[in-house]
């Protein structure tokens, strides 16, 4: 039998392969809106200090003080830069520390502080009361183990025993289905 002529079972969703073309992703065109052109805020960094205003200076005296501003930079570089060394030292005299186990330990001796001692008041624990929950009792239809139920049972119950015997009761007395 030719494939063609083979009835199909239900729906079968074709997968079309995608072209490379449409694989790459599209970018999304951006409408353009004709309005009148704002100008631009300049924003201004709020959190900089203030400079004092200098004093108009020769070039030599401004030149010295460039050169006064940068060697206290470079000398708190060079503080911080030592700094650093000097906490990487550490770092690296304790792990020696720990490897060598000849080192003998020097015990300190420890002056002992005489404690007040408090007295601590019993405090009395107060049991609280669970409270129970009543269960409603179910209608036979709703028990937990499954039993054959008369057509006229599946029509109308309910998980109020009162009411569903109420129910069933109206049906019998009404002859209704």
């Amino acid at each position: 039998m030719l494939r063609r002529q083979r009835k199909r079972r239900g729906r079968r969703r074709r997968r079309r392969r995608k072209r490379w073309r449409e694989r790459r992703r599209r970018r999304k065109r951006r409408r353009r809106r004709w309005r009148t052109r704002r100008r631009k805020k300049k924003r201004r960094n709020r959190t900089r200090r203030r400079r004092r205003r200098r004093r108009r200076r020769g070039r030599r005296a401004i030149r010295r003080e460039k050169k006064r501003r940068n060697r206290k930079r470079r000398r708190r570089r060079w503080r911080r830069k030592k700094r650093v060394m000097r906490r990487r030292r550490k770092r690296r005299n304790k792990k020696r520390r720990r490897r060598s186990t000849r080192r003998r330990r020097r015990r300190r001796k420890r002056r002992r502080r005489r404690r007040r001692r408090r007295r601590r008041r019993k405090r009395r624990r107060r049991r609280r009361r669970r409270r129970r929950r009543r269960k409603r009792r179910r209608c036979k239809g709703k028990t937990r183990r499954r039993r054959r139920r008369s057509w006229r049972m599946k029509r109308r119950t309910s998980h109020n025993l009162a009411q569903c015997l109420r129910r069933i009761w109206i049906t019998l007395v009404n002859g209704k289905k």
